[in-house]
């Protein structure tokens, strides 16, 4: 998923491309770790009318970017640095580990397409 305008923030992430602020520590400082209240949920009609008492607890990531990178197919790797090629910064280096994450560059082409339009967009204004 793309960054959207404006900011963004929450149990998913705060698409920083740092997944060291994302842990349930981070959201506690930041004020993002408590229940939402069930009126307030865009999941109240998937859940039924009482949702369930989940609790999230601190995990490690299972893998590190580099571990990602490092594990990566040559072919994917490189397959994915020409498609990342328009993208810029850690945009670029999100999209390649992606792709390496997943072991297929199909997952980036609509990303890496967006992306590009809309830097050549914010180039021309």
């Amino acid at each position: 998923m793309r960054k959207l305008p404006g900011s963004q923030d929450g149990l998913c992430g705060n698409f920083n491309c740092d997944p060291d602020d994302d842990a349930m520590a981070a959201l506690e400082k930041r004020g993002l770790a408590a229940a939402i209240d069930p009126a307030e949920s865009l999941f109240k009609f998937a859940v039924g009318p009482r949702p369930p008492a989940n609790v999230m607890t601190p995990v490690k990531h299972p893998v590190s970017t580099s571990d990602i990178m490092d594990n990566c197919p040559a072919t994917v790797k490189a397959q994915a640095s020409k498609l990342c090629a328009a993208l810029e910064g850690a945009e670029k280096r999100a999209c390649i580990v992606d792709a390496c994450a997943a072991k297929d560059v199909s997952v980036v082409k609509a990303s890496v397409a967006a992306g590009a339009l809309e830097q050549d967009v914010s180039r021309k204004n």
